[in-house]
């Protein structure tokens, strides 16, 4: 579980300085530039949620993890984070590009993962109880703002409604409603 918080950690960590980037990058955009502001403290905030998360697991020795993160879920998040931060880099960053990443981003297996860290704690601490709330709110912003421009309600609505690819049902089963709920969110995207 402490290699999946780090995980989880570093991810929102960079996609916090990388929205914050963005932020600058658009700076002519108020809009937008509040936006992305908004976008960089929450996930500053689950940085230091996940980082709160690894001292509890790290001392905690009851604090036990069924799930194994996947090399395919690395590659595609770190995929997203390495096209924002080379777009940024070479200053070829354009609306369209931005909002296509940050929708890919926010409806990704990644936010399933985190919501899942934070449900096998709130169990145990009441801190984490309503936490679950806000992450539905940081993506709810995204859908907000990308929900008033045409050309991205199409990207917005694929991501929102992904279909599995194949028409099979299955059932998981298991004794921790939290691995059930993870297995079944990723499982639907």
């Amino acid at each position: 579980m402490l290699d999946l918080i780090n995980w989880l950690a570093n991810n929102e960590k960079q996609i916090a300085i990388l929205y914050k980037k963005a932020a600058v990058y658009f700076r002519d955009d108020i809009i937008l530039y509040n936006f992305l502001e908004s976008l960089a403290a929450d996930e500053e905030l689950h940085h230091q949620l996940m980082n709160v998360a690894y001292e509890l697991y790290n001392t905690n020795p009851y604090f036990t993890s069924d799930f194994i993160l996947d090399n395919e879920i690395d590659y595609r998040i770190n995929e997203i984070l390495s096209e924002l931060s080379n777009h940024l880099e070479k200053n070829s960053l354009t609306k369209p590009l931005l909002g296509n990443l940050i929708i890919k981003a926010e409806f990704s297996e990644w936010n399933s993962i985190f919501l899942y860290v934070i449900n096998s704690l709130k169990i145990n601490i009441e801190e984490y109880a309503n936490i679950g709330l806000a992450i539905q709110e940081h993506k709810r912003k995204v859908e907000l703002y990308y929900g008033n421009f045409p050309e991205f309600k199409e990207n917005l609505q694929e991501y929102k409604n992904l279909q599995p690819l194949c028409s099979d049902k299955i059932l998981i089963v298991d004794d921790n409603a939290i691995n059930v709920e993870l297995l079944a969110n990723i499982l639907e995207k």
